[in-house]
């Protein structure tokens, strides 16, 4: 007999020894008998396990490991994942008291929709707090052709035909999961806050912010390549943005190069012309230091 599961939480960490207590404990908090909370250890070097290993007590904890990696992480825990319902949830991250009870409860009264979506608060290190990314009534899932609109803690959805994450993807590899499964999907935008980061200083956006930058193309070629949307038709901006791209550490992934270059052959080509070009190397670099 099969054991069901509501609702799978899955939480990546890799030295969060500051942080993962807190956000375990929320969790615990927060979830019910019949659901499961899958913690992927993929590198850490810090007390983060032994930490995590204070919980082990609970039947609702799995503990498993991966290599390197954010987006390896997710799939991990996504390929093991039992729950009718799927959470992510960062390290840094603590759900707020209702969260998941109201996304699963409005999902169950509402096959139509495929995902709930609430707000999620951002704790400055000076104690100030601000929405994330506010909703409006305005609001549509199509607003992710051009922008992220979603926190990985704040979506809880079905468990049903998950395209995974591109393993060789750390920076923006949430948008472009969520571009792959909930562009055409109904989506409920509740404008009320479920969870809440804490700016810690690891925050991926403090610290790698080219490699933000530079990864933005890989999601304007998965528009184009799956969806036949193109975001930006002007040949040297996209080289530009192809430029940034080659500049940042993402480059060193072939799979991603290959995208990048089935997109847009003669941008890629162009750009690849130019970053060697002596006479261009001191303008490129000024360049992503003054602009991005």
């Amino acid at each position: 007999m099969t054991l069901y599961i509501r609702t799978s939480i899955i939480i990546p960490t890799r030295n969060n020894e500051g942080t993962i207590f807190s956000t375990l404990k929320s969790v615990f908090d927060e979830i019910q008998a019949n659901d499961e909370v899958i913690v992927v250890l993929n590198g850490s070097t810090d007390n983060t396990e032994t930490i995590i290993n204070q919980f082990s007590n609970d039947s609702r904890l799995k503990i498993i490991f991966s290599e390197p990696g954010r987006s390896r992480a997710r799939n991990s825990g996504l390929h093991i994942a039992g729950g009718e319902f799927i959470n992510f949830l960062d390290s840094d991250d603590e759900f707020i008291k209702g969260h998941v009870s109201r996304a699963t409860n409005f999902l169950d009264n509402n096959p139509s929709y495929f995902a709930f979506a609430d707000e999620s608060l951002i704790c400055q290190r000076d104690n100030k707090t601000k929405i994330s990314i506010p909703y409006t009534d305005q609001i549509n899932v199509h607003d992710l052709i051009n922008t992220n609109i979603f926190e990985i803690a704040s979506v809880v959805f079905r468990n049903r035909h998950i395209v995974y994450f591109l393993d060789s993807l750390e920076f923006n590899e949430d948008h472009i999961f969520w571009i792959e499964n909930l562009l055409h999907k109904k989506v409920y935008f509740q404008k009320q806050v479920g969870s809440q980061k804490k700016i810690t200083g690891q925050n991926t956006m403090l610290n790698y912010r080219s490699e933000m930058i530079g990864t933005r193309i890989v999601i304007s070629a998965i528009l184009q390549r799956d969806y036949g949307i193109i975001v930006e038709p002007n040949f040297f901006k996209t080289s530009w943005n192809i430029i940034k791209f080659l500049k940042c550490k993402a480059h060193l992934h072939q799979d991603l190069r290959a995208l990048l270059y089935s997109e847009y052959k003669y941008q890629y080509l162009f750009a690849s012309v130019l970053i060697h070009l002596p006479i261009f190397k001191f303008l490129i670099a000024n360049r992503l230091k003054n602009h991005g």
